[in-house]
Parts: structure tokens; sequence; C-alpha cells
């Protein structure tokens, strides 16, 4: 059995056209809604702990698959265009939460994806700034996200993550 291009490029269509008329709604393609949005804004409740020196985010399920399929996506930056493999073997200003030492993009993508989307953890808020910090990065000097738009959590108050 196969598929036709034509089905492909009718599904992108109205990827597209979802994308266009409905801003606060994610498509199954993060990449797709980075370059289509200046702003890619996830919602989350904040969910403080005792002994966490940030709170942790809950997500919706739609919002939490979105950010499952982003790191997903993120993992194979490490192979294609160079700038995105230099930007992702690069050291990450983000510490491992469990080398506890300095690690890469592509380190912080894959151990965020292991543990908070394979192994349903929760994220906790400076992970999701870390995040953030990295689709700014690959926006200015990547490949497959160059000038792409921003991601934004926003806490139930309104706030955004900063």
């Amino acid at each position: 059995m196969s598929i036709s291009t034509s089905t492909f490029a009718d599904i992108f269509e109205v990827v597209q056209t979802v994308i266009e008329t409905h801003p606060d709604v994610l498509a199954l393609d993060p990449i797709a809604d980075l370059k289509a949005k200046s702003t890619v804004r996830i919602p989350y409740t904040r969910k403080p702990k005792l002994n966490a020196s940030s709170a942790f985010m809950t997500f919706s399920k739609s919002r939490k698959n979105w950010i499952g399929l982003l790191l997903g996506e993120l993992q194979h930056f490490v192979t294609g265009a160079q700038a995105d493999i230099t930007i992702m073997h690069s050291s990450a200003s983000a510490k491992s939460s469990t080398k506890r030492a300095a690690q890469t993009w592509y380190e912080f993508v894959r151990e965020l994806y292991d543990d908070k989307i394979a192994h349903r953890g929760d994220i906790s808020e400076a992970q999701a700034r870390q995040l953030v910090k990295l689709i700014d990065l690959l926006s200015a000097s990547g490949f497959k996200l160059k000038g792409c738009g921003s991601l934004e959590f926003v806490d139930e108050n309104g706030q955004v993550l900063a």
C-alpha cells in the first residue's frame, strides 16, 4: 500500500489552515507551529514542591504531547544541518539532573525526554527556561528553526515564565 504525495500535501494544507485561523490551537507538528507563529504559548499550572528550587509544571494532555513531540524532534537535530549539529553539541547552560555536571544541549534534550515524557515525570520551571533558551538559540543560529517564533510558558495567573 502506498500513499500518494497529494495526500501529504492535503494534510499539510489543513495543518497550515488550523495554525493560521486558530493561533491558540497547536498542531501535532511543533516545528510547523514554531515556524508559523511569532510566539507559541504553553499554559501550565504551578505545582510547588517543598524541597525543590523551582516549582513543577502541570500541563494538559495535549500540551504535554506537543512538548513530547518537540523534544522528540530536537533529538534528531544532531544529524542534518551543520548549524543545528554545532548547537546541539555545544555546552548547555542547564545542569544534568543525573550526573550533576555540565552537559550538551543534546544530552539535555535526551534526558528531559527520557525523564519527563517517557517516564511521565513533571517538568520543572528551571527545565522549561532552558528549553526556551535552546529554542531561542536554534532560532538565532540554527538551520531548521532559523527565524522561528519563540516559546513561552504561561502559568494560571497569566505570568510568563522568565
